[in-house]
């Protein structure tokens, strides 16, 4: 008995990684736009858009189109060398900051999950990155 795949996983693909540097600025709706036309995918993860406008025409292709969106809020930490195990008290509130926007980025654009790496933390002080 053959079961299609999709019976049993969503498939889709990282934009930013299947695009690279097609998917930044206005490019990222050309990207979604692709993806969108290939009846293959039924998901799709994103990162932050900062334009506000972007957001909402990148919101409308993937309701239009049926694509659940993730979003990958670990570029934003990563990017900026933050970190959530920082033992900096105020350096990890910069990290707190950056997902909390990331989050809001992802309610915006309606996504279905928000995912994010704590970050990297000195080893020589693993104890205190645990702490934080």
């Amino acid at each position: 008995m053959h079961v299609p795949l999709n019976h049993f996983i969503r498939p889709g693909l990282v934009l930013h990684v299947a695009y690279q540097k097609e998917a930044e600025g206005e490019g990222v709706l050309r990207c979604l736009e692709k993806t969108a036309q290939d009846t293959y995918f039924e998901a799709v993860e994103v990162t932050s858009m900062p334009d506000a406008s972007v957001r909402r025409r990148a919101r409308a292709i993937l309701e239009c189109a049926g694509l659940q969106a993730a979003f990958g809020a670990q570029g934003l930490l990563l990017g900026a060398g933050l970190s959530l195990a920082d033992t900096s008290a105020s350096r990890r509130q910069k990290a707190v900051d950056a997902v909390r926007r990331g989050i809001e980025e992802a309610v915006e654009l309606g996504a279905i999950h928000c995912q994010f790496l704590s970050g990297t933390y000195d080893p020589k002080d693993e104890e205190g990155a645990f702490e934080a």
